[in-house]
């Protein structure tokens, strides 16, 4: 019985409807009786929603993350179109991204969704490993150092040094710091760095005893430092022993070679002297002589001296005493003492050695009660 009235889901009360996006609608149409009766109608979109994703992949991360993006856009189904994306944002694109997959739920505007997803991937074009083997000097000074360079990862190298060579391998180098920055095809590049050692200079001392005129009571006593060792020495005289003794007058050299075959040269002049009393040569000078003092023990420290030396002694008894330096053919250079000693005392006294070149010189310490004679050994 007219008329009727209409009740739809939408809350719409008109007969009919338009405009609608796809989905189920129910109509309760009412007439003036109150008898009603219930209809439904599915109107179905056009098409399905098709989502499709473009993406970037950085190629240079080296292992980190590679900056990726994605950009999502849907067609079909009804617009407007929402999305989210796995990452919580709902915008179309998503930036900044590390490798890994991605998803977005796209919904049209009839409610209905759909999702696809994206994989990013962080292309290494290489990553390089660097190492070496360093061949250090052998002698102090030399320059036959090496690096034996080994790389990994890519191919195609080039090299460039901290000195601009351009090999992978380094030969005939002298003690410092090496770095090379190696560079692969693909772009990628490191550096490293090496260190080339050297041994200490080898350094040689010789003390020497002077011979009584006539005889062999002379010796060379040596002292060696620095280098490698072990050490082996080769005498003039053909001796290998480090200290010889029994020597005539005369000049003698010893070769020291250490354990990576780095050579010194030291000589040493031994010289014959009268052992009686003092006199005096040609040439007036004095002739050292010593003799036997057991109230004195002179003490000579540093020797080899450089700058300063110290000479030093207690008088066992009082005595009148004369403390000079002599050179080796007997000419007085400087007189350090000439006075009485005291019983008990010690006597100290510093020279200042810096007038002397370089080379071996006599001190000698005499009183009434006898003589002593030390060799001082000058160096530069």
């Amino acid at each position: 019985t007219a008329p009727y009235s209409y009740h739809w889901s939408n809350n719409a009360s008109t007969q009919d409807l338009c405009s609608l996006c796809a989905g189920t609608y129910s109509v309760t149409v009412t007439d003036a009786n109150l008898c009603s009766v219930v209809k439904t109608v599915c109107i179905v979109s056009n098409s399905q929603i098709v989502v499709t994703i473009t993406s970037t992949n950085n190629t240079n991360c080296n292992g980190g993350c590679c900056n990726g993006t994605a950009s999502a856009s849907a067609s079909g189904g009804t617009a407007p179109y929402s999305y989210h994306w796995s990452t919580g944002s709902n915008c179309a694109n998503i930036t900044a991204l590390c490798a890994g997959t991605y998803t977005v739920t796209v919904t049209d505007a009839a409610g209905c969704t759909k999702t696809a997803s994206v994989c990013i991937t962080c292309v290494t074009p290489c990553v390089l490993t660097l190492s070496g083997v360093v061949t250090n000097v052998s002698c102090n000074g030399g320059s036959n150092g090496a690096i034996d360079l080994s790389v990994g990862g890519g191919s195609n190298y080039t090299y460039h040094w901290n000195n601009n060579a351009s090999t992978q391998d380094r030969t005939c180098l002298s003690a410092g710091t090496y770095s090379v920055t190696v560079t692969a095809a693909a772009g990628c590049s490191g550096v490293i760095s090496f260190t080339v050692c050297q041994p200490t200079a080898i350094c040689g001392s010789i003390c020497a005893t002077n011979t009584c005129n006539g005889q062999s009571t002379g010796a060379a006593d040596l002292t060696v430092s620095g280098g490698t060792a072990p050490y082996s020495y080769h005498w003039s005289n053909g001796s290998t022993h480090q200290d010889i003794t029994c020597l005539c007058a005369g000049c003698y050299s010893v070769t020291i070679t250490d354990a990576n075959q780095c050579s010194l040269v030291k000589s040493v002049n031994i010289y014959s002297v009268s052992c009686g009393c003092d006199d005096r040569n040609e040439e007036g000078n004095t002739i050292l002589t010593s003799t036997t003092n057991t109230e004195l023990n002179l003490n000579i420290y540093p020797n080899p001296v450089n700058a300063q030396t110290t000479f030093e002694f207690v008088a066992s008894q009082d005595v009148d005493a004369v403390l000079e330096i002599y050179t080796v053919t007997g000419v007085k250079i400087a007189e350090i003492y000439n006075g009485q000693l005291l019983a008990g005392n010690k006597y100290t006294f510093v020279y200042n050695a810096n007038e002397l070149v370089a080379g071996m010189y006599f001190a000698r310490l005499k009183t009434n009660n006898g003589t002593v004679i030390q060799n001082i050994t000058k160096i530069k």
